[in-house]
């Protein structure tokens, strides 16, 4: 039997209903976050914003692209990094413009960056009524932008969650404590790798997984990874995927996509303590699978970057 649970919708209000209402700004789903950013910069349309406090001021920043939010959530954790990564950006293109003001929300300066290439601040106090700030909240940032310089013209509405650099909520909704479905899963799925439990390794698997395993049985024979690898290197690959989960500490579902945070071991020859999270996705058929593995080192050295301003050395 796979591991199934239901999906879930949220609903996402408009900006123009928040303004009436009075309502205060989401950060919504990670895949669907609430933005409310509505206008153009040079001529290109808004399609996410971002609005930061960090130990300067804030930071506000509305982009032709999407951030790349997966990473937001995988870690917990938001970094300066992180606001110069978005979805489909192969050719290292993505355009927003910045904007840097002081900690009352006053314009300071301004500059347009595309992807991580460096840019110069252009200084906006002149045309600090450029921005009018309408909502100033430890947890909001609302209002309203019209700036036009001989280099950049930009009107754009925003009504925005106000984050702040460091450990960041997950959205999605809490695990119980045994981890529930997702958390099982790993916890038998782990077991089983570092157990030797080969039959138990196939049938936790996904169909393709399956496939790709133990190959076809068609006219042309094809062999899968068991078959080339031998079972005892098949497992030892096994066991390089996912570290020995002693227990689970935690998590949140969202949708499809479940974060599991572990306490375990990892370590093919000597075994040492490590914790971390497990990224799950479920496919369409309700199965299970490990997507991807963040441990708490990755996460210790970009709290590291966040607190000295470059990797320790």
């Amino acid at each position: 039997m796979p591991f199934r649970s239901h999906r879930t919708l949220a609903a996402c209000l408009l900006a123009a209903l928040l303004a009436m209402t009075g309502g205060c700004a989401s950060l919504g789903g990670y895949d669907t976050p609430v933005v409310d950013a509505y206008g153009f910069f040079d001529g290109r349309k808004v399609i996410d914003a971002v609005a930061v406090r960090d130990g300067e001021g804030l930071i506000l920043i509305f982009a032709r692209l999407r951030f790349d939010r997966r990473q937001w959530q995988d870690d917990a954790l938001l970094t300066p990094e992180d606001l110069g990564l978005f979805l489909r950006n192969d050719d290292d293109y993505a355009p927003r413009l910045e904007l840097r003001l002081d900690a009352s929300g006053r314009l300071l300066g301004h500059r347009l960056r595309y992807g991580n290439h460096s840019a110069d601040w252009h200084d906006a106090s002149a045309r600090a009524d450029a921005l009018r700030i309408t909502v100033h909240d430890a947890d909001r940032l609302a209002g309203h932008l019209d700036l036009v310089t001989p280099r950049h013209e930009a009107h754009i509405d925003f009504d925005l969650p106000l984050l702040a650099f460091g450990p960041l909520p997950r959205s999605g909704t809490p695990l119980p404590a045994d981890g529930g479905e997702p958390g099982r899963f790993l916890l038998e799925k782990s077991r089983a790798a570092w157990g030797g439990d080969l039959d138990r390794v196939l049938a936790l698997m996904t169909p393709r997984e399956r496939s790709a395993a133990l190959g076809s049985h068609d006219d042309e024979g094809l062999r899968g990874d068991l078959g080339m690898s031998g079972s005892s290197f098949f497992m030892l690959k096994q066991r390089m995927a996912i570290p020995y989960v002693e227990r689970v500490a935690g998590g949140v579902q969202d949708g499809d996509t479940a974060w599991v945070d572990f306490i375990g071991s990892d370590g093919i020859i000597g075994h040492h303590d490590i914790t971390g999270t497990v990224v799950l996705v479920r496919d369409r058929g309700g199965y299970w699978r490990v997507d991807r593995v963040i441990t708490a080192d990755e996460i210790e050295r970009e709290l590291d970057v966040l607190e000295y301003g470059e990797s320790p050395r």
